[in-house]
Order: structure tokens, then C-alpha cells, then sequence
């Protein structure tokens, strides 16, 4: 299970820059995976027909070579089985280390701001793994799940890494985060049962 999981990538989109002031008539920028200490994700992982709870949760802010990255755990009965460490920017979001492995460039999880349509790329080395990502940005579409009916932006990705290709789904929803994910060609699924703001 764990290495079926290790292929479903986690996903956030970043707000816009704080040091830029909102301009009053327009609508607040939508935080499509809120990284704040705190949030929580419960989520039904659903296996060749075998479901289990998967809690993904941001454990605290950590400055690792001068970044300021947010540390995502996953629990499985209450024991931590990944950690992923993310940074948000007006580019969009990246995934900067792997179970505290170095991605060397950053991943491109999601770019920013989210448009209907838009591709891009990321090549990148994992310890001693070459991978290559392509994404896209597909569209809009209403997802129902466990915790209720959201809409949300389709993103369809392609991973090459080690003589394995890997095609992916997720669906994510505004100041919410994933919603949905589905690893294409295997019955491997997430859908989101709850969710828990940070306070």
C-alpha cells in the first residue's frame, strides 16, 4: 500500500504575496490547499477493493537552508507513514522534499494562478532517481465525496521515474484542498471524508 500511495502526489496551491495589498473590488484569491500548522485531511484510500482512513495533516512550518517549508504528514492508525515538505509562491505551489529526501529541482505541483487548459513540466532528481512530471490544468468539474459536493479543478498528470510511468487524476476545491485522487490503470483512489481547518 505504501508504495501504491507513494505515487499519488499531494497538492496545494498558494495564496497571493503578502507583501502585495488586495485591491478592494476584486475577490480574494482561493487557497486551493491551505498550508497553515494545523489542517487536516481525513481521507478514504481505497486499495483493489480494500478501504482504509489515511489522515494527512500540516504538522508545523520548518526553515530547512533558508526556506520556510510546510511539513505534511500521513497517518495510517496513528502512525506517520510519509511526510512531503512544501513551499507556496505566486508561481504556484512545489514539492520540495520526499520522507526528507531532496527534490533537486522542486517539483511543480500545481501552477499559479490556476487556469482551464494550462501545461507545464517539471524534471527533477530524487536521491538518485531521475523523474519527469507533466501536468495539466484540464477544468472546473463538481466532485462528490464522503464529505460533501465540491467544485473543483481537474488535473490530469503523467510521472516517468525509474522505468515506471504512473497517470494520475485529482480534483482539488477552493480553500479546501484535494478532494478527490485516482491513480489511473490501478484501482488505487482517494476521496476526502472530512475536513479540518486549522484554528
Amino acid at each position: 500500500m505504501r508504495h501504491a500511495i507513494g505515487f499519488l502526489l499531494v497538492l496545494a496551491i498558494g495564496v497571493a504575496s503578502a507583501a502585495r495589498q488586495p485591491e478592494p473590488d476584486k475577490e480574494k484569491t482561493p487557497d486551493y490547499y491551505p498550508l497553515k500548522p494545523g489542517t487536516k485531511w481525513i481521507y478514504q484510500f481505497e486499495e483493489n477493493g480494500k478501504k482504509v482512513e489515511i489522515t494527512s495533516q500540516v504538522a508545523k512550518l520548518e526553515t530547512i537552508e533558508g526556506k520556510s517549508l510546510a511539513l505534511i504528514e500521513r497517518l495510517v492508525g496513528g502512525d506517520v507513514k510519509e511526510t512531503e515538505h512544501l513551499t507556496a509562491t505566486d508561481k504556484g505551489i512545489f514539492l520540495n522534499r520526499r520522507n526528507g529526501v531532496e527534490h533537486s529541482p522542486p517539483v511543480c505541483l500545481l501552477q499559479y494562478p490556476v487556469k482551464k487548459g494550462d501545461a507545464w513540466e517539471s524534471e527533477t532528481t530524487l536521491g538518485n532517481q531521475q523523474m519527469k512530471v507533466k501536468s495539466k490544468s484540464v477544468d472546473f468539474e463538481e466532485v462528490t465525496v464522503p464529505a460533501g459536493k465540491y467544485k473543483a479543478v481537474r488535473v490530469d498528470v503523467e510521472i516517468a521515474v525509474g522505468g515506471i510511468n504512473a497517470n494520475l487524476t485529482y480534483w482539488f476545491a477552493p480553500d479546501v484542498g484535494i478532494v478527490k485522487q485516482t491513480n489511473n490503470g490501478t484501482k488505487v483512489s482517494f476521496e476526502l471524508e472530512k475536513y479540518e481547518a486549522a484554528k
